[in-house]
């Protein structure tokens, strides 16, 4: 399953995140459910909850689930944390956790859409790229204009 309603709350890591998650990973309390990198709601599934996905794309950029709940639950959904990834429940942003060992943590209901969106030096990098693949283009194109010249 791409995404879980969990029954229990999550326990926050204390210290640093990635020495927790990891410390977390490689011991027992895997067992006990995941950790989270800060404090979340107190909400929790009451274990009847079903979920359904209403559209997946095939680069898995876009998730778009149904979760049968009347109320705000955490969704654990099985996918790698990330900083472009924006939640959203009937158009309204909603925040993302992590949660161990790097994935991701919602609450909500409903319909929930999640979209891995470019953020603002995502966009600064194409431009970049763009700018160098035309300048090494032009200095090879004056390179050539020389060598035809003798």
């Amino acid at each position: 399953k791409i995404a879980e309603v969990l029954n229990y709350l999550p326990r926050k890591a204390e210290g640093d995140w990635y020495n927790a998650a990891g410390q977390w990973f490689l011991s027992q309390e895997i067992e006990n459910g995941v950790l989270v990198n800060e404090d979340v709601p107190d909400f929790v599934g009451q274990g009847n909850e079903k979920i359904e996905v209403l559209e997946k794309s095939l680069r898995m950029d876009y998730l778009k689930i149904r979760v049968d709940s009347e109320r705000p639950v955490p969704v654990l959904i099985k996918m790698t944390a990330f900083p472009n990834w924006k939640a959203y429940q009937n158009g309204v942003p909603l925040k993302i956790y992590r949660a161990s060992p790097h994935l991701m943590l919602v609450y909500g209901f409903g319909d929930i859409e999640l979209r891995y969106e470019h953020l603002p030096v995502d966009l600064a990098g194409y431009l970049l790229s763009a700018a160098g693949a035309m300048l090494f283009a032009l200095l090879c194109l004056g390179e050539l204009r020389k060598k035809q010249a003798f």
